[in-house]
């Protein structure tokens, strides 16, 4: 009989070391669980940044875009202005070597009558 209580509390005690066992192994289970969880959340916070800063970079790139357009057609009216400029310049160049050409003629024109005389 006493080999028989010796058994049960043997058998007993390692029921206890047994159900020592589990309840650890379930509270390693659910410390990896949270640990799993805050991963995902960590990980769905740093998606979230990305797509803010890949909106930010899109949209500085945007404006890099617009303010390069703005300085092009800013340079090409300068550019038409400039040679606008240029063109009148020639035109009025132009005009000052007709003008003296046709001095030139009545000068030449003026010494021919006055041989003649």
């Amino acid at each position: 009989m006493q080999g028989l209580m010796q058994k049960l509390e043997k058998d007993e005690l390692l029921r206890i070391e047994e159900m020592k066992k589990e309840i650890k192994a379930e509270k390693k289970i659910e410390r990896a669980h949270a640990d799993r969880l805050d991963q995902e959340k960590i990980v769905a916070q740093r998606t979230k940044e990305l797509s803010l800063l890949n909106q930010e970079e899109h949209s500085y790139g945007l404006e890099a875009q617009q303010r390069e357009q703005d300085f092009l057609a800013a340079q090409s009216i300068q550019d038409k202005k400039a040679l606008e400029a240029k063109h009148a310049a020639t035109k009025a160049n132009l005009a000052s070597l007709k003008r003296r050409d046709e001095i030139f003629k009545r000068n030449g024109e003026s010494k021919m009558k006055l041989l003649k005389i």
